[in-house]
Protein backbone atom coordinates (compact mmCIF):
# COMPACT_ATOMS: atom_id res chain seq x y z
CA UNK A 1 0.00 0.00 0.00
CA UNK A 2 1.54 3.30 -1.09
CA UNK A 3 0.70 6.93 -1.70
CA UNK A 4 -2.63 8.30 -0.56
CA UNK A 5 -3.82 4.87 0.65
CA UNK A 6 -1.16 4.86 3.42
CA UNK A 7 -2.45 8.20 4.67
CA UNK A 8 -6.09 7.15 4.35
CA UNK A 9 -5.81 3.98 6.45
CA UNK A 10 -4.82 5.66 9.76
CA UNK A 11 -7.51 8.24 9.19
CA UNK A 12 -10.11 5.52 8.60
CA UNK A 13 -9.02 3.73 11.79
CA UNK A 14 -9.28 6.90 13.85
CA UNK A 15 -12.66 7.59 12.34
CA UNK A 16 -13.89 4.10 13.27
CA UNK A 17 -12.64 4.48 16.81
CA UNK A 18 -14.37 7.81 17.13
CA UNK A 19 -17.68 6.21 16.10
CA UNK A 20 -17.39 3.55 18.84
CA UNK A 21 -16.52 0.68 16.56
CA UNK A 22 -13.20 0.26 18.33
CA UNK A 23 -14.93 -0.36 21.67
CA UNK A 24 -17.30 -2.82 20.06
CA UNK A 25 -14.40 -4.62 18.45
CA UNK A 26 -12.54 -4.78 21.77
CA UNK A 27 -15.56 -6.26 23.54
CA UNK A 28 -16.02 -8.82 20.80
CA UNK A 29 -12.36 -9.80 21.04
CA UNK A 30 -12.58 -10.17 24.83
CA UNK A 31 -15.69 -12.34 24.60
CA UNK A 32 -14.06 -14.49 21.93
CA UNK A 33 -10.95 -15.01 24.09
CA UNK A 34 -13.12 -15.91 27.08
CA UNK A 35 -15.08 -18.45 25.05
CA UNK A 36 -11.84 -19.98 23.81
CA UNK A 37 -10.55 -20.31 27.40
CA UNK A 38 -13.81 -21.85 28.58
CA UNK A 39 -13.79 -24.26 25.64
CA UNK A 40 -10.22 -25.31 26.44
CA UNK A 41 -11.15 -25.88 30.07
CA UNK A 42 -14.20 -27.93 29.08
CA UNK A 43 -12.02 -30.08 26.84
CA UNK A 44 -9.55 -30.46 29.70
CA UNK A 45 -12.38 -31.51 32.04
CA UNK A 46 -13.24 -34.47 29.83
CA UNK A 47 -12.23 -37.72 31.45
CA UNK A 48 -9.45 -39.56 29.57
CA UNK A 49 -10.17 -42.95 28.04
CA UNK A 50 -10.33 -45.58 30.77
CA UNK A 51 -10.44 -43.01 33.59
CA UNK A 52 -12.90 -43.74 36.44
CA UNK A 53 -16.40 -42.32 35.87
CA UNK A 54 -18.06 -39.71 38.05
CA UNK A 55 -20.67 -36.95 38.26
CA UNK A 56 -20.67 -34.31 35.52
CA UNK A 57 -18.59 -31.26 36.52
CA UNK A 58 -19.61 -27.63 36.21
CA UNK A 59 -17.54 -25.45 33.85
CA UNK A 60 -14.33 -24.14 35.45
CA UNK A 61 -15.14 -25.10 39.08
CA UNK A 62 -15.89 -28.77 38.48
CA UNK A 63 -17.49 -30.61 41.41
CA UNK A 64 -16.15 -28.37 44.17
CA UNK A 65 -19.56 -27.03 45.22
CA UNK A 66 -20.74 -30.56 45.97
CA UNK A 67 -17.99 -30.85 48.61
CA UNK A 68 -19.01 -27.74 50.55
CA UNK A 69 -20.87 -29.70 53.26
CA UNK A 70 -19.79 -33.12 54.55
CA UNK A 71 -17.68 -34.14 51.53
CA UNK A 72 -16.96 -37.57 53.04
CA UNK A 73 -20.69 -38.34 53.11
CA UNK A 74 -21.14 -37.01 49.56
CA UNK A 75 -18.31 -39.23 48.31
CA UNK A 76 -19.76 -42.31 49.99
CA UNK A 77 -23.16 -41.60 48.42
CA UNK A 78 -21.60 -41.14 44.98
CA UNK A 79 -19.88 -44.52 45.32
CA UNK A 80 -23.32 -46.14 45.35
CA UNK A 81 -23.85 -44.74 41.84
CA UNK A 82 -20.39 -44.95 40.28
CA UNK A 83 -18.73 -47.71 42.31
CA UNK A 84 -15.96 -47.72 44.91
CA UNK A 85 -13.55 -46.01 42.49
CA UNK A 86 -14.80 -42.86 40.79
CA UNK A 87 -13.47 -39.42 39.89
CA UNK A 88 -14.24 -35.78 40.62
CA UNK A 89 -13.09 -32.56 38.99
CA UNK A 90 -11.75 -30.16 41.61
CA UNK A 91 -11.39 -26.90 39.73
CA UNK A 92 -9.67 -28.52 36.77
CA UNK A 93 -7.74 -31.11 38.81
CA UNK A 94 -8.84 -34.63 37.93
CA UNK A 95 -9.04 -36.54 41.20
CA UNK A 96 -9.69 -40.22 41.85
CA UNK A 97 -11.79 -41.08 44.92
CA UNK A 98 -11.34 -44.43 46.66
CA UNK A 99 -14.22 -45.69 48.78
CA UNK A 100 -14.61 -48.83 50.84
CA UNK A 101 -12.08 -51.13 52.46
CA UNK A 102 -11.62 -53.35 49.40
CA UNK A 103 -10.71 -50.53 47.01
CA UNK A 104 -8.49 -48.67 49.48
CA UNK A 105 -6.66 -51.86 50.47
CA UNK A 106 -6.17 -52.79 46.80
CA UNK A 107 -4.52 -49.44 46.06
CA UNK A 108 -2.74 -48.45 49.27
CA UNK A 109 -1.61 -51.93 50.29
CA UNK A 110 -1.22 -54.05 47.16
CA UNK A 111 0.02 -51.07 45.09
CA UNK A 112 1.47 -49.08 47.99
CA UNK A 113 4.52 -47.96 46.00
CA UNK A 114 2.37 -46.51 43.22
CA UNK A 115 0.04 -44.66 45.58
CA UNK A 116 2.74 -43.36 47.95
CA UNK A 117 3.34 -39.92 46.41
CA UNK A 118 1.87 -36.63 47.63
CA UNK A 119 0.04 -34.18 45.31
CA UNK A 120 1.58 -30.66 44.28
CA UNK A 121 -14.52 -37.17 71.83
CA UNK A 122 -17.17 -36.98 74.12
CA UNK A 123 -19.28 -39.64 72.46
CA UNK A 124 -18.60 -42.60 74.78
CA UNK A 125 -20.60 -41.01 77.62
CA UNK A 126 -23.79 -40.73 75.56
CA UNK A 127 -25.05 -43.94 77.16
CA UNK A 128 -24.82 -44.10 80.96
CA UNK A 129 -24.33 -47.86 81.12
CA UNK A 130 -21.39 -47.63 78.76
CA UNK A 131 -19.68 -45.06 80.99
CA UNK A 132 -20.28 -47.16 84.09
CA UNK A 133 -18.73 -50.20 82.42
CA UNK A 134 -15.63 -48.16 81.52
CA UNK A 135 -15.30 -46.99 85.14
CA UNK A 136 -15.66 -50.53 86.52
CA UNK A 137 -12.94 -51.90 84.25
CA UNK A 138 -10.55 -49.04 85.06
CA UNK A 139 -11.14 -49.42 88.81
CA UNK A 140 -10.73 -53.20 88.82
CA UNK A 141 -7.45 -53.12 86.90
CA UNK A 142 -5.77 -50.01 88.34
CA UNK A 143 -7.01 -50.18 91.94
CA UNK A 144 -6.21 -46.50 92.49
CA UNK A 145 -2.75 -46.38 90.89
CA UNK A 146 -1.78 -44.51 87.72
CA UNK A 147 -2.27 -46.39 84.42
CA UNK A 148 0.63 -47.73 82.36
CA UNK A 149 0.80 -49.22 78.89
CA UNK A 150 1.07 -52.68 80.45
CA UNK A 151 -2.54 -52.27 81.59
CA UNK A 152 -3.81 -51.93 78.04
CA UNK A 153 -4.05 -55.69 77.45
CA UNK A 154 -6.16 -56.05 80.60
CA UNK A 155 -8.74 -53.44 79.55
CA UNK A 156 -10.50 -54.87 76.49
CA UNK A 157 -13.63 -52.76 76.91
CA UNK A 158 -11.66 -49.51 77.20
CA UNK A 159 -9.79 -50.50 74.03
CA UNK A 160 -13.08 -51.27 72.31
CA UNK A 161 -14.51 -47.86 73.26
CA UNK A 162 -11.43 -46.03 71.96
CA UNK A 163 -11.55 -47.96 68.69
CA UNK A 164 -15.25 -47.27 68.24
CA UNK A 165 -14.65 -43.56 68.82
CA UNK A 166 -12.03 -43.56 66.05
CA UNK A 167 -14.34 -45.52 63.76
CA UNK A 168 -17.46 -43.48 64.41
CA UNK A 169 -15.72 -40.08 64.49
CA UNK A 170 -12.75 -40.55 62.20
CA UNK A 171 -10.61 -37.46 62.80
CA UNK A 172 -9.27 -37.28 59.24
CA UNK A 173 -12.15 -38.76 57.18
CA UNK A 174 -10.52 -38.14 53.79
CA UNK A 175 -7.03 -39.18 54.85
CA UNK A 176 -3.97 -37.42 53.48
CA UNK A 177 -4.16 -36.74 49.76
CA UNK A 178 -1.91 -38.89 47.62
CA UNK A 179 -0.73 -39.03 44.02
CA UNK A 180 0.29 -41.84 41.71
CA UNK A 181 4.03 -42.15 41.04
CA UNK A 182 3.48 -43.96 37.74
CA UNK A 183 0.71 -45.03 35.37
CA UNK A 184 -1.36 -47.84 36.84
CA UNK A 185 -4.55 -49.81 36.26
CA UNK A 186 -7.03 -50.52 39.04
CA UNK A 187 -10.14 -52.60 38.36
CA UNK A 188 -9.87 -51.86 34.67
CA UNK A 189 -9.53 -48.09 35.12
CA UNK A 190 -6.42 -46.35 33.82
CA UNK A 191 -4.97 -43.86 36.30
CA UNK A 192 -2.12 -41.75 34.85
CA UNK A 193 1.02 -40.81 36.73
CA UNK A 194 0.62 -37.72 38.90
CA UNK A 195 -3.13 -38.12 39.42
CA UNK A 196 -4.32 -36.83 42.78
CA UNK A 197 -6.03 -39.56 44.84
CA UNK A 198 -8.36 -39.10 47.81
CA UNK A 199 -9.08 -42.07 50.09
CA UNK A 200 -12.47 -41.74 51.77
CA UNK A 201 -11.71 -43.47 55.08
CA UNK A 202 -15.18 -42.54 56.27
CA UNK A 203 -16.63 -44.90 53.68
CA UNK A 204 -14.53 -47.75 55.09
CA UNK A 205 -15.80 -47.25 58.63
CA UNK A 206 -19.43 -47.05 57.48
CA UNK A 207 -19.25 -49.89 54.97
CA UNK A 208 -22.18 -52.22 55.73
CA UNK A 209 -20.23 -55.09 54.19
CA UNK A 210 -17.88 -55.03 57.18
CA UNK A 211 -19.87 -53.27 59.92
CA UNK A 212 -23.33 -54.20 61.13
CA UNK A 213 -25.40 -51.06 61.67
CA UNK A 214 -22.41 -48.73 61.16
CA UNK A 215 -24.46 -45.67 62.15
CA UNK A 216 -24.81 -47.00 65.71
CA UNK A 217 -22.08 -46.36 68.30
CA UNK A 218 -21.31 -49.87 69.58
CA UNK A 219 -17.95 -50.71 71.24
CA UNK A 220 -19.00 -54.37 71.48
CA UNK A 221 -18.25 -54.78 67.77
CA UNK A 222 -14.56 -54.88 68.80
CA UNK A 223 -15.12 -57.67 71.36
CA UNK A 224 -15.40 -61.41 70.71
CA UNK A 225 -17.87 -63.73 72.40
CA UNK A 226 -15.58 -64.04 75.42
CA UNK A 227 -15.26 -60.29 75.90
CA UNK A 228 -11.70 -60.13 74.58
CA UNK A 229 -10.59 -57.29 72.34
CA UNK A 230 -10.79 -58.20 68.65
CA UNK A 231 -9.08 -56.36 65.80
CA UNK A 232 -11.07 -55.61 62.65
CA UNK A 233 -9.55 -55.45 59.16
CA UNK A 234 -11.78 -52.61 57.98
CA UNK A 235 -10.51 -50.28 60.71
CA UNK A 236 -8.13 -47.76 59.13
CA UNK A 237 -8.29 -44.40 60.98
CA UNK A 238 -4.55 -43.94 60.39
CA UNK A 239 -4.75 -45.11 56.75
CA UNK A 240 -2.72 -48.02 55.33
CA UNK A 241 0.22 -48.59 53.00
CA UNK A 242 3.49 -46.70 52.72
CA UNK A 243 2.01 -43.34 53.67
CA UNK A 244 0.06 -44.40 56.74
CA UNK A 245 0.39 -42.15 59.78
CA UNK A 246 3.87 -42.55 61.29
CA UNK A 247 2.59 -41.31 64.65
CA UNK A 248 -0.01 -44.05 64.98
CA UNK A 249 1.64 -45.91 67.86
CA UNK A 250 2.31 -42.69 69.78
CA UNK A 251 -1.26 -41.53 69.22
CA UNK A 252 -2.68 -44.85 70.43
CA UNK A 253 -0.50 -44.73 73.54
CA UNK A 254 -1.46 -41.15 74.38
CA UNK A 255 -5.16 -41.83 73.81
CA UNK A 256 -5.14 -44.81 76.15
CA UNK A 257 -3.22 -43.09 78.95
CA UNK A 258 -5.18 -39.83 78.72
CA UNK A 259 -8.53 -41.60 78.51
CA UNK A 260 -7.94 -43.95 81.45
CA UNK A 261 -6.41 -41.23 83.64
CA UNK A 262 -9.31 -38.87 82.97
CA UNK A 263 -12.03 -41.49 83.52
CA UNK A 264 -10.27 -42.82 86.61
CA UNK A 265 -10.62 -39.44 88.31
CA UNK A 266 -13.76 -37.94 86.81
CA UNK A 267 -17.27 -38.88 85.79
CA UNK A 268 -18.21 -36.98 82.64
CA UNK A 269 -21.82 -36.01 82.12
CA UNK A 270 -23.81 -33.51 80.12
CA UNK A 271 -25.68 -30.68 81.86
CA UNK A 272 -29.40 -31.27 82.23
CA UNK A 273 -31.06 -31.04 78.83
CA UNK A 274 -27.80 -30.37 76.96
CA UNK A 275 -27.25 -33.26 74.58
CA UNK A 276 -24.60 -32.33 71.98
CA UNK A 277 -25.10 -32.73 68.27
CA UNK A 278 -23.31 -35.61 66.57
CA UNK A 279 -22.95 -33.57 63.39
CA UNK A 280 -19.26 -32.59 63.17
CA UNK A 281 -17.58 -29.44 61.98
CA UNK A 282 -15.42 -30.21 58.97
CA UNK A 283 -12.09 -28.58 58.21
CA UNK A 284 -8.94 -30.50 57.47
CA UNK A 285 -10.18 -32.70 60.32
CA UNK A 286 -13.55 -33.58 61.83
CA UNK A 287 -14.17 -31.52 64.97
CA UNK A 288 -17.13 -31.56 67.38
CA UNK A 289 -19.36 -28.52 67.48
CA UNK A 290 -19.08 -26.48 70.72
CA UNK A 291 -20.71 -28.31 73.63
CA UNK A 292 -20.94 -28.20 77.43
CA UNK A 293 -19.89 -31.04 79.72
CA UNK A 294 -19.46 -31.49 83.47
CA UNK A 295 -16.49 -33.27 85.02
CA UNK A 296 -17.51 -34.60 88.45
CA UNK A 297 -14.68 -35.89 90.63
CA UNK A 298 -15.12 -39.55 91.51
CA UNK A 299 -14.66 -40.97 94.98
CA UNK A 300 -11.52 -43.12 95.04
Amino acid sequence: MTGPEQTESPRALLSALSRGKGLQFGCSLAVTCLLVLVARRLVKQRRPRGFPPGPAPLPLIGNILSLAVEPHVYMKNQSETYGQIFSLDLGGISTVILNGYDAIKECLYHQSEVFADRPSLPLFQKMTKMGEKVHREIDSVLNGRAPTMEDKQRMPYVEAVLHEVLRFCNIVPLGIFRATSQDTVVRGYTIPRGTMVITNLYSVHFDEKYWREPGVFCPERFLDNNGNFMRRDAFVPFSVGRRHCLGEQLARMEMFLFFTTLLQRFRLQFPQGCIPSLRPKLGMTLQPLPYSICAVRRQQ
